[in-house]
């Protein structure tokens, strides 16, 4: 990590942020984020901003998630380091953040974010920067299980759909420009 021109990136442990490679844990490239449980908390970790260095979209109050981007610091010593710093707030349906994934939802090549709750999906498209516009909510009716999604491309057609498992399975297609809509592959 003492390289500049180390790729370097933040990995979500735990609770505990641990400064890693995105290469040597083969994490970089858009599209490519990972989505963690940690305890009551979802999180998510991808490059938002194009920088090479693994940012983290974390649950924060309910009714909203917080996006942390990664970046470089000097510490007063002279040591650098990495850093998380505040970079947008996206609000979600009003209840308990379930799960975050990260994207790329419309096929501009930015990171796109779905979040789920216990009864709504929020997707809000990336900007390329970090920060998150646009942000919708689909209906999920999750009754007392609570909703949860997977993220593919169900019919062929090179955009990812989302398979929606609430109080049954609903397949909800994306036109390719993160629409979607109820259908059937």
């Amino acid at each position: 990590m003492n390289s500049p021109t180390a790729k370097s990136a933040l990995c979500l442990c735990a609770l505990t942020l641990v400064p890693m490679t995105a290469h040597a844990q083969g994490l970089d490239g858009c599209g490519t984020g990972i989505g963690l449980d940690v305890g009551q908390h979802a999180a998510a970790v991808a490059d938002l901003n194009h920088d090479g260095i693994l940012d983290v979209v974390v649950d924060g109050a309910v009714g909203w998630v917080q996006v942390r981007t990664g970046g470089p610091y000097v510490s007063i010593l002279g040591f650098a380091d990495y850093a998380l710093h505040y970079s947008d707030r996206v609000p979600v349906s009003p209840e308990s953040v379930r799960q975050i994934e990260v994207h790329d939802l419309n096929g501009d090549g930015d990171p796109d974010l779905l979040v789920v709750t216990r009864q709504g999906l929020t997707v809000a498209l990336g900007v390329g920067d970090g920060t998150f516009t646009h942000p919708r909510s689909l209906e999920c009716d999750g009754g007392s299980l609570g909703c949860s999604a997977e993220v593919g491309d169900l019919d062929g057609d090179g955009d990812l759909d989302l398979l929606v498992h609430e109080t049954g399975t609903k397949f909800l297609l994306n036109d390719g420009t993160a629409q979607f809509e109820p259908g059937r592959p």
